[in-house]
């Protein structure tokens, strides 16, 4: 006979057969038998569990009803005898799965003992295998059922640990990882587990990912518990930051006290040996030239000018000779800036004879960005330093790194900061080294205060954006649909990211003509179209979402007003009207978007959002728009300009007086005093004479506003 209690109360003959085991109150006497097996259970006790609060004066004859009925069950196989004041049930203990699960559990954790890591995940996997649900389910009230299931329950959770722990010493990270994410997600505060899922990460390549989960976890346990995380956990984080090669998977080992060390610990990092030329102080390994350049983007294509550009960055002297080089590359989300900065390094690598050191520092991006002594552990680090002789104090490490580049000639790249502090510390002094930073933001400050060439990327030209189309899509294909090709272009915005993901769109669907692809982008969400399944990186909107999301309140507010401008350009006086501001900080706002790539000032005093970035602006507006106001164009509140030098095109209502048009045209500001409006009604409409803010009365009619 075998019984089950890591689930429903059960109980299952010789053949197999499930026994009805009688009413709860029977199946929970059952239970604490079994879980005490062999030995005695004062009755007192079953009386207390089964009634906590109030026992009925009847509780032992009810006790005893039960022991009764649980012997004519069960038989003289497994007999349940009277001894003293208790009841003891005799069976081999192997018989109940929650004793069978201890032994395996032992049992695993002997092979451990062994270093067989193999034959323990085994035996561990057996004992977990006995779970089918919540101990003693349905056979207590649920705070009973948890008194007397806690100790199994924490056992369980151990030996997953142990058999994780056993896995990712065999290097089974990434077979384990969805099943620790979902741990950790059930046991968030539990530390061993979140070290695991850490380790796990980074073996797999998302070292961010895993330093994420390390400052969730520091920032749960400090708001709830008002605890730090334990030194294990602290120590693991270093390490990782650190890329400390301790961490890869190697086999396991015994230490003198017979504990199994391996790949699922983090180990001590052991003392520095250094044999650079014999220098004990140094902190360097002899170590191959770096090589850290990620792959080139295949397919690329264009850039001629900002190539040969680059190019004089190398072959063109200093006027400085102590000066190292630094290049800015900037332009906004999805123009290819990472794909044009590694192409080129690659193909002028040669040139820097002592490696290349890269790091995306993730400015823009959806998880937080680098910090510079993260940056620099990981480039020490490919220097050759010793982990444990890499300074944790910024300007140290700083000193280290520029000291170790002294004399040398290398290219570090610097792809997608976010803001001067964050790459200052990274550039070399040394004169035989070139820097190239990319960002979406201008870096004013490295090209002021450090020197900073910029080489700001715009646009592909249409020639190059059909060549790169006819390259992605085959000659043949593109051969036969020219125009189409041209028409994909336009709607594309010349945009290098949007242009790929729309021929991966067509490489993927052959059935589809480029002319077909064309009119469903003009007709739908162009936005949402042009993403890519299974992949939210390549997605417009989420390239520039990475963007929006960098800016002030007031600076979104100010980019969503200018998606509702229906002509090509606006001034800073229409964008203080359009926005109901002074001029000065319509100016202020509008330069900040230009800093981020988000707006162009296309000549001087004239700003223009790219076709995609309109879309984008637009849709934001939409979604921020108050309840019953539709945020187009006619319901803004002050309409932007549509004219360009030398024109007097204007977008105006019909019915706004010569004074608006001529504010309208020239951008002039709104007037200083509190204006009120001026009516002209055509059928139920109200137009605004100016932007100044609505009367609650005007307010309440919902007839005019704007995506506040």
């Amino acid at each position: 006979m075998e019984f089950r209690l890591l689930g429903p109360v059960e109980a299952r003959d010789d053949e197999g057969r499930r026994l009805d085991l009688g009413a709860r109150q029977q199946r929970f006497v059952l239970a604490v038998l079994l879980l005490e097996a062999n030995h005695v259970v004062p009755a007192t006790r079953l009386v207390g569990l089964l009634w906590p609060d109030d026992p009925p004066r009847s509780a032992r004859q009810s006790i005893q009803v039960r022991i009764s009925r649980l012997r004519s069950l069960l038989g003289a196989s497994v007999p349940v005898v009277s001894e003293g004041a208790g009841y003891r049930i005799r069976i081999d203990p192997l018989a109940v799965d929650a004793h069978r699960f201890r032994a395996r559990v032992s049992a695993a954790r002997g092979a451990v003992e062994d270093g067989a890591d193999d034959r323990a995940v085994a035996l561990f996997r057996q004992a977990l295998s006995l779970w089918s649900g919540e101990p003693l389910a349905g056979a207590a009230a649920e705070a009973v059922r948890l008194q007397l299931s806690h100790g199994l329950e924490e056992a369980r959770l151990v030996a997953v640990e142990d058999c994780l722990d056993a896995e990712l010493r065999l290097g089974h990270h990434a077979s384990v990882l969805d099943e620790l994410t979902d741990l950790v997600r059930t046991h968030p505060t539990r530390e061993r587990l979140v070290g695991q899922l850490m380790l796990g990460l980074h073996r797999c390549g998302q070292t961010a990912r895993a330093l994420e989960v390390a400052r969730q976890t520091r920032e749960l346990l400090a708001g709830e518990l008002g605890i730090d995380p334990g030194i294990e956990l602290r120590d693991l984080e270093l390490a990782i930051l650190r890329d400390d090669p301790s961490l890869l998977v190697r086999p396991p080992h015994h230490t003198n006290t017979g504990r199994v060390e391996g790949a699922g610990s983090v180990p001590k990092p052991e003392p520095a040996t250094d044999a650079a030329a014999g220098e004990p102080d140094n902190p360097a390994r002899t170590l191959t030239p770096p090589a850290q350049l990620p792959p080139a983007v295949s397919g690329f294509t264009g850039r001629r000018a900002q190539l040969r550009d680059l190019d004089r960055y190398v072959t063109a002297g200093t006027e400085d000779a102590a000066a190292s080089r630094l290049v800015v590359v900037s332009g906004m989300g999805g123009l290819g800036k990472t794909a044009l900065t590694l192409h080129w390094a690659h193909q002028v690598a040669d040139r820097f004879p002592d490696g290349q050191l890269y790091l995306d520092l993730r400015g823009h991006a959806a998880v937080p960005a680098v910090r510079p002594i993260e940056a620099l552990a990981h480039f020490l680090l490919g220097l050759g330093f010793e982990p444990a002789r890499i300074p944790h104090d910024l300007d140290a490490a700083t000193a280290a790194y520029r000291t170790a580049l002294a004399g040398r000639s290398l290219l570090v790249v610097l792809d997608n900061a976010a803001d001067p502090a964050q790459v200052r510390p990274l550039l070399p002094a040394a004169p035989g080294c070139l820097t190239l930073v990319t960002s979406r933001d201008r870096l004013s400050g490295l090209v002021a205060r450090d020197g900073a060439d910029r080489l700001a990327l715009d646009t592909l030209t249409t020639e190059e954006a059909i060549d790169l189309l006819e390259r992605l899509l085959g000659p043949t294909r593109a051969a036969a649909e020219t125009e189409a090709v041209t028409a994909l272009a336009k709607v594309c915005g010349r945009l290098p990211l949007a242009l790929r993901i729309a021929a991966g769109f067509l490489t993927d669907n052959p059935a589809h003509t480029v002319r077909a692809y064309v009119e469903q982008l003009q007709q739908g969400d162009l936005l949402d179209a042009l993403t890519v399944d299974g992949d939210d990186d390549a997605a417009i909107r989420a390239t520039f979402d990475l963007s929006y999301q960098r800016l002030s309140d007031p600076e979104r507010r100010m980019f969503r007003l200018l998606g509702l401008v229906p002509g090509p350009d606006v001034t800073p006086g229409a964008a203080a009207a359009l926005a109901a501001i002074p001029v000065a900080d319509a100016g202020r706002q509008l330069s900040r978007l230009c800093a981020s790539h988000l707006l162009t000032e296309h000549v001087p005093g004239r700003f223009m959002l790219h076709d995609l970035l309109r879309e984008y602006a637009r849709g934001r507006a939409e979604a921020t728009s108050r309840p019953g106001i539709a945020p187009t164009p006619s319901n803004a509140s002050w309409r932007g300009t549509t004219s360009t030098p030398g024109t007097r095109t204007c977008a105006c209502p019909p019915r706004w007086s010569a004074s608006l048009r001529r504010r309208f045209r020239t951008g002039s500001p709104p007037p200083s005093r509190r204006a009120t409006p001026t009516r002209h009604c055509t059928g139920s409409r109200t137009r605004m004479r100016t932007c100044g803010p609505l009367s609650p009365s005007a307010r309440s009619t919902g007839r005019t506003g704007g995506c506040g």
